[in-house]
């Protein structure tokens, strides 16, 4: 809740279906989103149980796994960024939605669903920023 400690108006859906044990019929909940802010920017949260504090000591070479790429095809309004929060470290960075065209699509197979196959998007590392630069971008739009 970092971004109503800031002081930014945010809200949140208390109903949403955070788990889906399958993959299937994306279209449904492509434009569900974790945090809304000042009713236009949405804010997708992707928690790890990876230990990390900055961009400098993230644990993956290659980036960051953002979003799936159907989710991201049939989304009518795409996330202004992405915060990776840390489970152990409580850390918090941020990728900007807008630098999607930087973005590569890797296959990978999720665990949590069963080891489904699927193509997520992901942000090369050089993406990845301090949660503290997104918060001081949305404070300028609300000055």
């Amino acid at each position: 809740m970092r971004l109503l400690v800031e002081g930014l108006p945010i809200q949140l859906d208390p109903d949403r279906d955070v788990y889906r044990p399958d993959p299937s019929g994306v279209s449904a909940f492509s434009d569900e989103t974790d945090i809304l802010v000042g009713g236009e920017y949405r804010i997708e949260v992707k928690s790890s149980s990876y230990s990390f504090t900055s961009p400098e000591d993230w644990p993956f070479p290659w980036g960051a796994y953002l979003w799936s790429k159907p989710r991201w095809d049939e989304a009518k309004v795409k996330p202004h960024a992405y915060v990776l929060y840390s489970e152990p470290t409580g850390g918090l960075l941020a990728v900007n939605g807008n630098s999607c065209n930087e973005w590569i699509v890797r296959t990978s197979h999720d665990h949590h669903r069963d080891d489904w196959p699927t193509e997520k998007l992901c942000a090369p590392r050089h993406l990845i920023y301090p949660f503290e630069m997104m918060v001081a971008a949305l404070k300028r739009k609300y000055r």
